[in-house]
């Protein structure tokens, strides 16, 4: 019963990992390139969501949007994923760049991870967005329209291609997924649960990390796992 059992834990454990991977994609189509995009800034999105309630799903849609997934000039030579401007009281380093207006002062960050997290900040730190974190976080609609009401943007269709992103490619799926480094963490040390579900060994990030819900943690680890001792 115990070798029955164990043979049933690990087929589950590849299921789980299974419907947690972006489809693998190869070529240079740009729903390629966003595929990649989203694979890669997911561990970001979704920590920042957990420490600043920040939908992960709006994030990785205003990151795609804003940065050309990546291959924008703002995020090619500043890191600066979200087209964050400098704004009254920025003390960090910048570029200029044609926006709105010539010869723009934008924000420039270290590598594409401190655009992540300052983006959130932006958004925690400025009254005109606080309404936003009265919606709940899987109301991304509510929050795209809210992002274009609020000014984050001049594009009048900006809410709506936010919402065409999420919907296209599904990242409404990161809503209830926490980020667990399995390498570093003496707590998940079951080898049997490392897979290829997300690596994000670039930009600033050591060691691989993989997405779970907390559903999926306590049915692989039992009911009384204490969530709180999980690394992320």
């Amino acid at each position: 019963h115990r070798d029955l059992h164990t043979a049933y834990r690990r087929q589950r454990q590849m299921c789980i990992r299974d419907s947690l991977k972006t489809p693998s994609v190869s070529g240079n189509s740009v729903e390629n390139k966003i595929n990649l995009y989203i694979k890669k800034f997911a561990p970001a999105a979704v920590k920042n969501m957990r420490f600043y309630r920040i939908p992960a799903s709006i994030t990785l849609a205003q990151g795609v949007l804003e940065s050309g997934y990546g291959e924008g000039t703002l995020a090619k030579k500043a890191n600066n994923h979200f087209g964050i401007k400098c704004h009254k009281g920025w003390k960090g380093k910048y570029i200029r760049h044609d926006d709105d207006e010539k010869d723009e002062c934008f924000r420039s960050y270290k590598n594409p991870l401190k655009s992540y997290r300052d983006h959130s900040l932006f958004l925690v730190d400025r009254d005109r967005y606080k309404d936003l974190f009265e919606l709940r976080r899987k109301d991304y609609k509510g929050w795209a329209r809210g992002l274009k009401a609020a000014g984050y943007a001049t594009d009048p269709k900006y809410a709506e291609k936010l919402i065409s992103l999420i919907e296209r490619f599904k990242l409404n799926r990161f809503h209830e997924y926490i980020i667990i480094n399995f390498i570093n963490n003496e707590f998940l040390n079951d080898k049997n649960l490392l897979g290829s579900a997300y690596d994000a060994d670039s930009e600033g990030i050591e060691g691989k990390y993989y997405i779970w819900s907390n559903e999926e943690i306590k049915g692989l680890l039992g009911n009384d796992v204490d969530l709180s001792l999980i690394h992320i």
